[in-house]
């Protein structure tokens, strides 16, 4: 989003050609994270995670979702952060994957 309006548009750039195009998967399947912005994002394997963010002062996430890029591209609510295991909720944070062990 920009300035005062959130969205939850979701985009993939093909760079595989001379010309790179864009492709809108907001519409894909799936329990997709809410409208925020600040929230972490990493890729891994074939899937791209969100964590986190926040959609005001008042009110951010501790939640991880995963757009599988797989299986035709499908989002999944895999932590609601209700857990006490999972992280505090917060927003503007680094967010890193590691292929070599599929850690995040």
């Amino acid at each position: 989003g920009s300035g005062t309006t959130l969205s939850d548009a979701f985009w993939a750039l093909d760079a595989s050609s001379s010309l790179p195009a864009w492709t809108d998967l907001s519409g894909a399947p799936g329990a997709k994270p809410s409208p925020r912005h600040r929230m972490g994002l990493a890729v891994m394997g074939g899937g791209v995670y969100v964590f986190g963010g926040e959609q005001s002062i008042l009110t951010q996430f501790n939640d991880l979702y995963r757009y599988n890029t797989v299986l035709g591209g499908s989002w999944e609510l895999l932590s609601d952060g209700a857990s006490a295991a999972s992280p505090s909720k917060r927003y503007d944070l680094a967010f890193a994957a590691s292929h070599a062990d599929g850690k995040l």
